[in-house]
């Protein structure tokens, strides 16, 4: 029953306890920075690979972008697209092109740009994100305090499927956490769509591990906090348009995020660190330990159900969603079927999650970043 106990405990603290603890920290006040005086000086730096079909609305996007400070350095950097993406950039007036020969993967493009950036802040954003017309001003804003060297911006999607919908619960669920964390100090996660480090705290990034997380971390580690800006919108397509892919994407994120956060152990000393170290181990570590939770809670109920009525009640509980996750592509579309996928993004993301940690115990690197957005998702698609 211990057993039971313990990874009970473990899901309801990171998938209950610790978000309601964060709701509880948000301010009242949604915008609780002034402007800066003056406003710094920019380098925007997107990564991108094959990405020709993206290139002209993201650079159109990107120039039309409202900024009260100079006119940001706009460079791109193209790893080894096989692909129009450097002809296309260069068509756009004052764009910079950084084309790589061969593919180095994103954390090469990323400390390559930073390497050429001239800006005070550097703003990191995919290809893919479109930006709300007053995203910058809103992610720079916070950077007016000189405690700040950092700062996350919003991903938001579009609701449309079941799938989508899931996607969507899950980033409004891990925004709650990032607002609750920024109103009491530093977030413990970051988002790549969109995000602003001032240049004299980005540290280069190593390799196989997530350059967003990283950068969070190395500005933390200076004594510098990193903060969440709701307002800083990044629209994004659906960052899993098939279920098939969550599992390796997951594996990937994973496996890097915790290596990243091998780096930067020291950040896990409660003592030192207070609400940080706290977050870090629940919500990166705690969380990536969900699989194992699953697995013990699934063979511990097995084990003591013949002895324990709470212990049958739990495992046919768990039988029957993963019966239902299962079946979710031969179901009619309905509430049980989008009930159903939506469990089935959560099981191959826990999946995927167990291999980033096989993936790090087993000394392999992380997969190398290769984009893949499409085609799009169709519930009747067989997702093998």
């Amino acid at each position: 029953m211990m057993l039971i106990l313990g990874c009970l405990a473990l899901l309801t603290l990171v998938l209950f306890g610790y978000p309601l603890w964060c709701a509880r920290q948000v301010r009242t006040d949604a915008n609780p920075w002034s402007d800066p005086a003056p406003w710094p000086s920019l380098s925007i730096l997107i990564v991108v690979r094959n990405g020709a079909q993206l290139m002209a609305s993201k650079l159109t996007n990107t120039l039309a972008l409202s900024y009260p400070g100079p006119t940001p350095q706009l460079l791109i950097y193209s790893d080894g697209s096989s692909d129009d993406t450097a002809a296309i950039a260069r068509h756009f007036p004052g764009v910079e092109v950084v084309e790589a020969a061969q593919h180095l993967g994103k954390i090469a493009g990323v400390n390559d740009l930073a390497s050429r950036a001239t800006g005070e802040v550097l703003v990191f954003t995919d290809a893919d994100a479109l930006l709300e017309p007053d995203a910058l001003k809103a992610l720079i804003r916070p950077l007016s305090d000189a405690a700040i060297g950092g700062v996350c911006g919003q991903r938001q999607i579009q609701r449309g499927d079941a799938l989508a919908q899931a996607q969507a619960q899950y980033i409004s669920w891990d925004s709650r956490i990032k607002a609750g964390e920024s109103a009491r100090g530093s977030l413990t996660s970051n988002d790549g769509k969109l995000y602003a480090v001032r240049r004299t705290s980005f540290r280069p990034i190593p390799d196989a591990v997530t350059d967003d997380l990283y950068a969070a971390l190395s500005v933390i580690a200076q004594g510098k906090r990193f903060v969440f800006a709701p307002d800083a919108i990044a629209r994004v397509p659906l960052p899993v348009h098939r279920l098939s892919q969550e599992i390796p994407r997951r594996r990937r994120i994973a496996g890097a995020s915790l290596n990243g956060l091998r780096h930067h152990r020291a950040l896990l000393n409660p003592w030192r660190y207070g609400q940080v170290a706290v977050g870090l181990w629940i919500n990166k570590i705690g969380r990536r330990l969900l699989p194992v939770a699953l697995i013990g809670l699934l063979l511990g109920s097995a084990f003591e159900a013949p002895d324990s009525r709470l212990a049958l009640a739990l495992l046919v509980a768990q039988i029957s969603g993963y019966l239902l996750t299962a079946l979710h592509r031969w179901l009619k579309p309905n509430a049980l079927a989008r009930l159903a996928e939506r469990g089935a993004y959560f099981v191959l993301g826990n999946i995927g999650m167990l291999l980033g940690w096989l993936d790090l115990i087993g000394g392999r690197a992380a997969p190398k970043w290769e984009p893949d957005k499409g085609p799009a998702h169709n519930p009747k698609e067989n997702d093998q």
